[in-house]
């Protein structure tokens, strides 16, 4: 069975906290598994540039293999590769050869 939940989080960088859903499914035996839902109100053409910046976001604060982990991701919500090229660009420079200016 699947709910949905309301819950409170926390942000572990600047402390801020927000809502957002959990989905909890529960199997024949009774053990329960959650998830978060995301994206709750982002437009899917915003989700790209958005997981690039939460990687860079984690690469700023010093967790590279969290910061590795968003920047990977970016390939999956790219839409329109001849448009978004830039953003994959730019999560495989900060990924690789992290710089803190583009030119």
């Amino acid at each position: 069975m699947t709910t949905f939940h309301q819950i409170e989080l926390q942000c572990p960088v600047c402390d801020s906290r927000f809502n957002s859903q959990a989905v909890v499914e529960t199997n024949g035996r009774g053990v329960k598994r959650t998830d978060f839902q995301s994206w709750d109100g982002v437009d899917r053409e915003e989700r790209a540039v958005l997981t690039y910046l939460v990687g860079e976001l984690w690469r700023r604060v010093g967790d590279l293999k969290l910061a590795r982990t968003w920047f990977d991701k970016v390939s999956d919500e790219i839409l329109d590769p001849a448009t978004q090229q830039w953003v994959l660009d730019a999560a495989r420079q900060q990924r690789d050869a992290p710089r803190e200016w583009f030119g």
